[in-house]
């Protein structure tokens, strides 16, 4: 690791020296394109060395990331705020802005000769006219505003001042803020449509992918005219490596034996439709359901009759509905999260009373994306009234799609307790000749400030490794390890054997969001605690047990050589499996990429195999995996990793 440490610093030496950068990554502020709102996005490379098989490699991938717009900070806050700077900033205003600015680095406008960054602490509450200071010749007393006329000669045209970090709490009028370029802007606050424009930028095709790596390689990195990898005895080929790769036979989907399509399908480029087939099981029958419309009353209309074509749609799939005209109550969008949870809770109450029984799904039509909105909505339904909620957007509502409708359909039937598709007992022996228990665990951190992360542990019920149950627990901030892993899984054990009056005679763990660094606490900790909780259910009890990790954080990308072995969009076909040459010297791993890209270029999944007491074969795992991609309920494409460790609302 020290060695490979050593490598990764001499390829970063030079281009770090002539260009922006962070982590592992060089960006290039010539690449810049704005996304809107004080915000830009700038193109870089991704260079690391990694150990493979027979040399190492430098893995060089495109990336992207999203700065400040660099310049006066008067001009960033009217992009930020989209309106023009007031007089004096509401509450809300005057937080966003804090928000916004905190931490933001710039150098003082009036001051040309002082070369030192200043750093912003806040958005001062007070005016420049609301702060006196002493003059420093006379030590008369001034507000700000007179302050700069008669010290520099400026007359100001915004009387809003930032607050610095130190001691002094010195002031600086925004107008006099230079931001400094390159400096970050958090990802997590973009907004749905910056969001949107950043996809726009970074969805490149396959060839373009390569066409950019190429580039920045030969002019950014340029690993063959770098002397300081040469004094070292380093040389790097500056052409991409041609490796070995197998593709694997997607699956046979089963649907119901009275679907008119027929009760099988056989996937093409990673997907298959759903006309004209029913789910394998509906879920339970549909009487106690109402609609929330967050719209105006006048499109009542509108809604009334999405909600009929979603009826008869899901009809057509199998779905077993009763109630066939549910209650649509149109409610005025407006206020915080607080405010949409109480307006929630009182539809929920006024719909309970209305059917006299408990509600079995509320339906909401949402006039856009508003994301704050949406998770108040989840959060009220899932962790406040306990009812399953399904969100459809207004502008798919005005088309009334029957697609639309079907891929909705798909959600509200899994939410019911169905079953919508499930694999032909023949493709996944592993699961089906005996009792096999999959389990999938991850670890979701809080974007800022001290709120505790949430780690989720999910396991299979049935033998297709397609219905799940999940538990939920709250730990220390920011720890990937799950502390309470036994506690979880003796539950999901005991919620099995419930179910199929059996314990699971093999149990495969599929672990995401671990990096490498943390393989040892994986196995040490987490695998001793899946342990435990067998030998509490029965002294008796020990499953052989399966360790898998799951990569998805990673700049590996293949590129097919091959026209015949490309999918429509120009990339590797889905099945791709690649075992050798670019991997580990001695670990147990491999890549799959078991889904096709709608956009951009796909990215593999990278499996690590931790600890196998089940003695797979490569060919079984890698078969086994890729099977289970094509079982997610919720789509009717195969997905880029094991459904286990998927992550969906």
């Amino acid at each position: 690791i020290v060695g490979i440490r050593g490598l990764n610093a001499l390829i970063h030496h030079i281009p770090s020296m002539k260009y922006t950068q962070f982590g592992e990554s060089t960006y290039l502020p010539s690449t810049r394109k704005s996304l809107g709102g004080g915000v830009e996005l700038w193109m870089g490379w991704f260079e690391s060395v990694r150990p493979g098989q027979d040399s190492y490699f430098v893995n060089v991938n495109t990336t992207y990331t999203v700065f400040y717009e660099p310049g006066i900070l008067s001009n960033l806050i009217p992009k930020y705020l989209n309106s023009s700077i007031p007089e004096r900033f509401s509450q809300n205003q005057h937080d966003r802005v804090t928000e916004l600015i905190r931490g933001l680095q710039f150098r003082p406008v009036h001051r040309p000769q002082v070369n030192t960054r200043l750093k912003i602490k806040r958005l001062c509450p007070n005016n420049a006219y609301d702060i006196k200071i002493d003059m420093p010749d006379s030590g008369e007393k001034v507000d700000i505003y007179t302050y700069f006329q008669r010290r520099y000669n400026i007359t100001l045209r915004h009387v809003h001042l930032v607050e610095l970090e130190g001691r002094r709490n010195d002031k600086v009028p925004i107008e006099l803020c230079n931001v400094i370029e390159g400096q970050r802007f958090p990802v997590a606050k973009l907004t749905s449509a910056q969001r949107g424009a950043m996809i726009k930028h970074t969805a490149l095709r396959p060839q373009e992918n390569v066409h950019r790596i190429n580039e920045g390689v030969q002019d950014v990195l340029q690993f063959e005219k770098d002397f300081k990898l040469s004094s070292f005895g380093m040389e790097v080929d500056e052409q991409m490596a041609i490796i070995p790769a197998r593709v694997l036979k997607p699956p046979q989907i089963s649907y119901h034996s009275t679907s008119k399509a027929g009760g099988t399908v056989r996937p093409k480029e990673g997907g298959w439709n759903l006309r004209d087939r029913k789910f394998v099981r509906s879920g339970n029958t549909l009487r106690y359901w109402v609609v929330v419309a967050f719209i105006d009353q006048r499109k009542f209309n509108q809604a009334k009759q999405f909600v009929k074509e979603l009826v008869n749609t899901s009809r057509q799939q199998g779905m077993d509905i009763a109630e066939t005209n549910p209650r649509i109550n149109c409610v005025k969008p407006h206020g915080d999260a607080q405010t949409y949870q109480r307006m929630i809770e009182a539809e929920y109450n006024n719909a309970r009373n209305h059917l006299l029984n408990d509600l079995q799904l509320m339906l909401f039509v949402l006039p856009d994306d508003d994301e704050k909105r949406y998770r108040a909505i989840k959060y009220t339904t899932d962790t406040i009234i306990g009812v399953p909620s399904q969100c459809v957007q207004l502008d798919k509502v005005y088309k009334t799609s029957k697609q639309y409708c079907a891929n909705v359909a798909l959600k509200i039937n899994l939410k019911l307790g169905g079953t919508n598709q499930s694999l032909e007992e023949t493709e996944i022996p592993q699961l089906t000749k005996e009792p096999v228990m999959l389990l999938g665990a991850d670890v979701t951190h809080p974007t800022g400030g001290h709120m505790p992360s949430i780690c989720a542990v999910v396991g299979s019920l049935d033998r297709q490794g397609g219905r799940f149950i999940s538990k939920l627990e709250s730990q220390r901030t920011r720890q990937e390890k799950i502390e309470n892993m036994g506690g979880m899984v003796k539950e999901i054990l005991i919620d099995y054997r419930s179910k199929n009056n059996i314990l699971p005679l093999r149990i495969i763990m599929y672990r995401d969001g671990v990096s490498e660094s943390q393989f040892e606490m994986v196995l040490t900790h987490e695998l001793e605690k899946i342990k435990d909780a067998c030998k509490e259910i029965d002294e008796t009890y020990n499953p052989p047990i399966t360790f898998v990790i799951v990569g998805k954080r990673h700049h590996t990308r293949f590129y097919p050589q091959q026209k015949n072995d490309t999918d429509s969009k120009g990339n590797c076909v889905a099945g791709t499996v690649v075992d050798r040459k670019i991997t580990h010297p001695y670990l147990f791993d491999f890549f799959l990429q078991s889904h096709t890209s709608l956009h951009g270029t796909s990215r593999p999944a990278h499996y690590h195999v931790l600890f196998d007491e089940n003695k797979f074969t490569s060919d079984i795992l890698q078969n086994l995996t890729h099977k289970l991609c094509y079982n997610y309920q919720r789509a009717t494409r195969s997905v880029s990793i094991a459904p286990a460790a998927c992550k969906y609302q």
